[in-house]
């Protein structure tokens, strides 16, 4: 299994960056993970603007990826239900790819190809804090995995 976390922004914050890698980094002791960053798009109109940013995230797709998106609309879980999500996804054999959007969301024909939305909060989080607490939640979720001192909850 690989997870690829695209996400589209108009800009990036090298702190932000710096400390998305770590986790990254640290991903890689249990998946193959890479983060793949995409512009924003410049339109003028918003819906022209999400099928742009669509268009792009889908040429990123490979055959054999599964397309989740980040979505306030999307479903929560926990950080150990989320742990049981990747595990049973692990177990499918295919390729994970995450997407969080740019400020004006999906487009949506780009959720209805999704398997799945989900929400990290009911809370509106900026793109770049959203990036780095979802690298952090995968990273905690296959520490969970393996019964790993990282995660003190029950």
């Amino acid at each position: 299994m690989k997870i690829r976390v695209i996400t589209i922004s108009g800009n990036e914050s090298p702190l932000i960056n710096k400390i998305s890698a770590e986790y990254f980094r640290r991903l890689q002791h249990y998946v193959k993970a890479e983060k793949i960053s995409l512009k924003s798009s410049s339109k003028k109109n918003i819906s022209e603007q999400k099928k742009e940013e669509a268009a792009a995230v889908l040429k990123q797709m490979k055959d054999n990826d599964e397309l989740i998106l980040l979505d306030e609309s999307g479903i929560q879980f926990s950080s150990l239900e989320f742990a049981d999500f990747l595990r049973k996804k692990m177990n499918a054999s295919k390729n994970i790819c995450f997407v969080i959007g740019s400020a004006y969301g999906f487009d949506d024909d780009l959720k209805k190809k999704a398997s799945r939305l989900i929400s990290l909060s009911k809370m509106t989080l900026p793109h770049q804090l959203a990036q780095l607490i979802f690298a952090e939640q995968i990273y905690r979720a296959f520490t969970i995995l393996r019964n790993q001192k990282y995660h003190h909850g029950e």
